[in-house]
Parts: structure tokens; sequence; C-alpha cells
């Protein structure tokens, strides 16, 4: 298991990424294509041009080896669902001690 701050292209499969709101507008992000789809980086853009910046944003995320359309994860992955949820609920209660 790796976990890290700002993903990179080539990251091994299952990676746990823990990125902040600085980091994700850094990403830039593709353009979406439908009106259903919606990159982190584009919805904080959205955000800031509304005047409604959310005061912190962390995403937490894990690297897949492909994109592609189905259902399920790879094992790699579901493998470190619990990594994942466990950084979200320290982030969420960090969160919570400071406000």
């Amino acid at each position: 298991m790796q976990t890290s701050g700002l993903a990179e292209e080539g990251t091994a499969e299952s990676a746990v990424h823990v990125l902040d709101g600085a980091e994700l507008v850094s990403m830039g992000g593709r353009h979406a294509t439908t009106a259903h789809e919606g990159s982190a980086p584009q919805i904080l853009a959205a955000l800031g041009l509304l005047g409604e910046v959310p005061r912190q944003v962390t995403m937490v995320g894990i690297e897949p080896a492909e994109i592609k359309t189905g259902i399920g994860l790879s094992a790699a992955v579901e493998a470190n669902v619990g990594v994942a949820a466990s950084f979200a609920r320290m982030t969420i209660a960090q969160i919570l001690s400071t406000t």
C-alpha cells in the first residue's frame, strides 16, 4: 500500500491518495463531455465563481489499474477500501476537532 498526496501518472494500482483542495485544483482535470460528469477541480472552480468555496476540502481515493465500463473493483483496489475509509474517518475527525 502506498499513501501520498498529489496523484502522479504511473502510480501503482491500489495506492491510496489523500488530497487537499489545493492539490485537487492543481490537478486541473479533464473537461466534462456530458452534463452528468464533473471532476473535483471543475466543481471547486465553479464553487469559486459562485463565492461558495468550502473552508476545507479533502478527497480520499484509490488508484485504479484501469478505467473501463463495468461493475466491480479489482482485487487490489478492493483490498484497500478499508484503508481509504480509515483515512476518511481520520480526516473527518480532524475537521470536527478543529471546528
